[in-house]
């Protein structure tokens, strides 16, 4: 990324019609290159909304990849024998 697409990127203002500290929920089940992928977006998500609560929901396979984020409120854990079995989450 070149530094002129830096400075594009934190220039943007955070979108409108949300409320100052709204609630986000990011969902990444269980592909680990998404997940890694998408760490990133956190604190895109903070820096846009600093009041934000912010969490994860996952698979307790890979649960503790996120665990440990400043920018995480709550890290939610998806019991995945359960899920496929049919039971309620």
């Amino acid at each position: 990324m070149t530094s002129h697409e830096t400075e594009r990127r934190t220039a943007e203002p955070a979108p409108t019609g949300l409320p100052p500290a709204p609630r986000v929920l990011v969902i990444k089940p269980s592909s680990l290159g998404d997940i890694v992928q998408a760490l990133p977006v956190l604190g895109a998500i903070r820096e846009a909304w600093p009041r934000a609560h912010g969490a994860w929901l996952g698979f307790d396979r890979v649960a503790a990849l996120p665990e440990g984020r400043p920018e995480l409120d709550a890290r939610l854990v998806l019991d995945r024998k359960g899920v496929r079995a049919g039971r309620s989450v």
